[in-house]
Parts: C-alpha cells; structure tokens; sequence
C-alpha cells in the first residue's frame, strides 16, 4: 500500500514537473513572437 502511494506521489510530481515545463516552454515562444507587419483590421 505504502508503495503505490509512493510511486503515485512520485507520478504526480513528474506530471506537475513536465506541465511547469511546458507552460515555461509556451510562455517563452509566444514572449518571442512578433506582430504582423500590416495587420488585417478587427471587425470589432
């Protein structure tokens, strides 16, 4: 019993380690994106 708690626990903080990576991943590419040149008018 304790060892499947152990091997979740250890899962869970993989899947929260590999989300903050990828949130860090995304947040990095889309802070190095530039805007268009001549942007299309808003329909708005």
């Amino acid at each position: 019993m304790a060892s499947a708690l152990r091997i979740s626990a250890f899962f869970l903080l993989v899947l929260a380690t590999l989300f903050a990576g990828g949130f860090g991943w995304f947040a990095s590419t889309v802070s190095r994106l530039a805007t268009p040149a001549n942007p299309a008018r808003a329909d708005a």
